[in-house]
């Protein structure tokens, strides 16, 4: 009977473990650039009507991204896509706070009220009325966010919309969105206010506020 090999006391060493490259950060504009990268782009023409002191590239981007989601992408059958497809940015601006906490965005889109959008009584749905609130609010984080270098895109949480006088088909309507609390970390709560006023007289249609989140690691 032969005998068995020793067994080592321990094992040989193999030396150090190789050194791992340093991770870079995550691109916080990675997501809103890959999205712009996929769809058509805004014009010139129709930047020439997006006033406010943001860049132009970044009107740009943002005015394409916005286009795309508000009229349902590429979802057949969005909810509300011809009431998107004629929807248009106005205004984009940024505002420096003392603070960078304090840093505000504000958006504006305008529409025309069409029968597609009315209700039994010829004046704007109340939903059409939270689809529009709830564009204009998240826009402002998307333009926040590319401004001061954080994922602006999220999904919202909660909505409480006051509606004051009602919007009738063929009037003009001016949706004002301005960013009130920020945090821009994933998963962080993120609160806009927001006015519908209509266009020649700035009666006001509907105010209201809106809270989000980023959705951290989950697909959106």
């Amino acid at each position: 009977m032969s005998s068995s090999a020793p067994v080592p006391s321990s094992l040989p060493s193999r030396g150090p473990a190789p050194k791992q490259p340093p991770t870079k950060p995550a691109d916080p504009s990675a997501r809103l650039h890959f999205l712009y990268s996929r769809i058509p782009h805004a014009s010139d023409a129709t930047l020439a009507e997006v006033l406010g002191n943001v860049p132009l590239e970044d009107k740009r981007v943002i005015a394409s991204v916005f286009a795309f989601v508000i009229s349902g992408g590429t979802t057949p059958g969005a909810f509300a896509r011809s009431v998107g497809r004629k929807t248009k940015v106005v205004w984009m601006n940024i505002e420096q706070g003392k603070t960078a906490g304090e840093d505000r965005a504000e958006v504006v889109l305008e529409v025309k009220v069409e029968d597609d959008m009315c209700n039994a009584f010829g004046t704007m749905h109340g939903g059409c009325g939270a689809f529009l609130l709830d564009h204009a609010s998240l826009g402002t984080l998307v333009v926040l966010g590319k401004a001061k270098g954080f994922d602006g895109m999220g999904m919202t949480t909660n909505m409480n919309i006051s509606w004051h006088t009602p919007a009738a088909s063929g009037e003009t309507i001016q949706i004002r969105a301005i960013t009130v609390f920020v945090d821009p970390r994933r998963g962080g709560s993120r609160v806009t206010r927001c006015e519908v006023r209509e266009k020649d007289t700035g009666r006001l249609v509907l105010s209201g506020t809106t809270a989000s989140a980023h959705p951290g690691g989950h697909k959106m």
